[in-house]
């Protein structure tokens, strides 16, 4: 067997559908012993992949005369590889079949042996770069929030003012920190806006601020809104059809993720409903009410969908503003069972209020755009 501990160069090319550039990499050092399938095992740690049994194939690259194809050989993952790959040579690691996470890897140098004396007898990672995307191609992104030192409007006492009265809304939402209730507050006040003509000049400076804070902060949904704000003070006139919505209730709609997930918005009322209420209408309505009739009221239900990628993304984003707390939220978001092990931490970590607070500001947005996206103006 060859003595030799080998240092390669891994840079991730490739995956899911498209090319990673800059490319993120590990630097990883390799014992003599070591398989290509324990090389692949210990990259894919390195890269925090959880699900490593997903399959795995090396290929060596080859260059042929300048008018011949490069053909790259197939290598067996039994394979030693400090046996296999002499300094300088490349090969080719994929990760995963379906996504094809592709590596392009070097063999850059044999390690003095005095280098070696204490590392562990498997293969290991010395230093990384890039950002990373997980195994099904998500990126965890940090998503800054205004710097503030006011303290925090509460949602639900927003709500509740804004029930009550223009006056109740804006002293409930006076010298706070409006920044995971900008979507909440700005859907009020421009109810109020619209429905309280002396109480407009009022009105319009706590609406010109939000409308800021909206483009700086520019979370989805945000822009659209900034600009429905824009069009309202400007008296501009805005396409598409307007529609009286229950954000509380499309927002839930949008969460739902049973067996029949997502629901429909009724384009005449606004109502929001579960999707397994409108199916079971079919089996369990007046049979009178069937025909023609039930064609032309299907056609004013639009379905919306539950998006689990954007609500996975809404607990990245939040882990990466944790903190201290960050690289425990991180390990809790990983593997099976990620929605039902991050809440469980939130709440072990007392840091529940924010992220419900932080998820529902996401949710509204997210809302607002689907809505936006089928022409709708939500009012």
């Amino acid at each position: 067997m060859v003595e030799a501990w080998l240092r390669i160069q891994v840079d991730l090319t490739a995956g899911d559908g498209r090319t990673l550039v800059p490319s993120p990499g590990r630097l990883m050092v390799v014992p003599p012993s070591a398989t290509l399938d324990q090389f692949g095992l210990a990259v894919d740690i390195a890269f925090g992949r959880w699900d490593t049994m997903r399959d795995r194939t090396f290929t060596r690259q080859t260059s042929g005369r300048p008018t011949q194809r490069r053909r790259d050989r197939h290598l067996s993952p039994d394979l030693v590889l400090a046996e296999t790959l002499s300094v300088g040579e490349r090969f080719t690691y994929v990760f995963d079949s379906d996504r094809c996470w592709t590596h392009d890897c070097r063999v850059e140098a044999l390690l003095d042996p005095e280098d070696t004396v204490g590392l562990s007898p498997i293969p290991v990672p010395l230093v990384g770069w890039g950002t990373v995307p997980d195994q099904d191609g998500r990126v965890s992104r940090e998503v800054p929030l205004p710097a503030t030192q006011l303290p925090p409007a509460d949602r639900f006492a927003v709500r509740a003012a804004a029930a009550k009265s223009v006056d109740a809304l804006l002293e409930e939402i006076a010298d706070k920190d409006l920044s995971l209730v900008l979507q909440q507050v700005g859907t009020v006040l421009m109810r109020a806006y619209r429905a309280n003509k002396p109480l407009r000049k009022r009105l319009t400076s706590p609406l010109e601020r939000l409308r800021t804070s909206l483009q700086q902060r520019n979370w989805t949904g945000d822009e659209i809104l900034a600009s429905e704000i824009g069009a309202l003070l400007t008296r501009t006139e805005r396409r598409g059809r307007t529609l009286a919505v229950d954000f509380e209730e499309l927002v839930d709609v949008m969460r739902n993720a049973g067996d029949e997930p997502g629901g429909y918005l009724h384009l005449d009322t606004g109502e929001a409903i579960h999707a397994f209420l409108r199916h079971g209408s079919r089996y369990w309505g007046d049979p009178a009410e069937e025909g023609e009739d039930q064609a032309e009221d299907d056609d004013l239900w639009l379905y919306i969908d539950h998006d689990s990628d954007s609500e996975w993304q809404d607990m990245a984003d939040f882990t990466a503003l944790a903190g201290e707390h960050e690289t425990i939220l991180s390990v809790a978001i990983r593997g099976r069972g990620a929605f039902r092990r991050f809440k469980d931490t939130v709440h072990d970590l007392g840091l529940a209020d924010q992220w419900y607070a932080f998820s529902d500001e996401r949710a509204w947005g997210r809302a607002r755009s689907v809505l936006h996206d089928q022409g709708i103006r939500a009012v």
